[in-house]
């Protein structure tokens, strides 16, 4: 639907309320260089039931708020540094996570979500390459690749509201971790709850390097609500309200503590 040949380093891209349907593909492809920057807002895409109609790209030092997006691929896919995202309300079908951290070993930081309300999600199946999550990281996209542990992606994601019942909410977080992780969750509320079976649980499994290097999985959540009850160590595993199963070599990484209250971490 958006797409441009030659792009230059230092454009940028400026849209600002068109609403589009029933988009057929990628919805966004530029080919040229990345290094230009997106200006987005009071944007609506609906009606993008096929395959791989995923949300706008969000380069580096890009800002986009205000934004409505019916997707069935990645609706927001954190790929480049210092992005902001606020006011952003999600229609997601089946097709990979809502929001995209993976497929590549990537540096990125400075990145900022706030106000993201997933309104609707119909997930059909348990999946981990497409991850079945909120937050997903695939694996690499293309083979021979390995993972990296001198990079790092670093993001914050402030009031998420996930509802419910229609197709149920899937877990919060399945990665493929390929890089080292630090990333902040701040006040997480599913409101109807987690979908049953394998759908429902968040999974990071233990990946090493070649020379057999953990990585490291910086995950601090604060304030997460499931069906009104609050998430803590004591019901985060995966059998419990939580549904949260991270390989125990991540262990001493990661924590979920509430405002309200005292830090818990293991």
């Amino acid at each position: 639907m958006w797409s441009h040949k030659g792009i230059r380093k230092g454009q940028s891209w400026h849209c600002v309320g068109p609403t589009i349907a029933s988009p057929p593909f990628n919805t966004m492809d530029f080919h040229g260089s990345d290094e230009i920057a997106s200006t987005i807002s009071d944007y609506k895409q609906v009606g993008a039931y096929f395959f791989q109609t995923d949300g706008p790209q969000m380069y580096s030092n890009s800002i986009i708020q205000d934004v409505f997006l019916h997707v069935n691929d990645d609706a927001i896919k954190v790929y480049h540094s210092g992005v902001t995202l606020s006011r952003a309300t999600i229609w997601k079908c089946h097709n990979d996570p809502v929001i995209q951290i993976g497929w590549d070993a990537r540096d990125v930081s400075g990145v900022f979500i706030d106000s993201l309300n997933v309104i609707h999600s119909r997930y059909r199946r348990s999946e981990v390459y497409v991850p079945s999550a909120i937050i997903g990281g695939s694996p690499f996209y293309c083979g021979g690749k390995a993972v990296d542990p001198t990079k790092t992606f670093e993001m914050t994601v402030s009031n998420l509201s996930v509802e419910g019942p229609c197709g149920g909410a899937p877990a919060l977080i399945r990665i493929i971790p390929l890089v080292n992780y630090d990333i902040k969750l701040r006040g997480v509320i599913f409101h109807n709850g987690l979908l049953d079976g394998q759908l429902g649980e968040s999974i990071v499994p233990e990946v090493k390097d070649g020379d057999g290097r953990r990585l490291e999985m910086k995950l601090s959540i604060s304030d997460w609500f499931v069906d009104g009850k609050l998430v803590t160590m004591e019901n985060f595993h995966h059998d419990r309200l939580g549904r949260l199963n991270i390989h125990e070599s991540y262990w001493n990484h990661w924590k979920i503590h509430s405002s309200a209250g005292e830090t818990e971490s293991t």
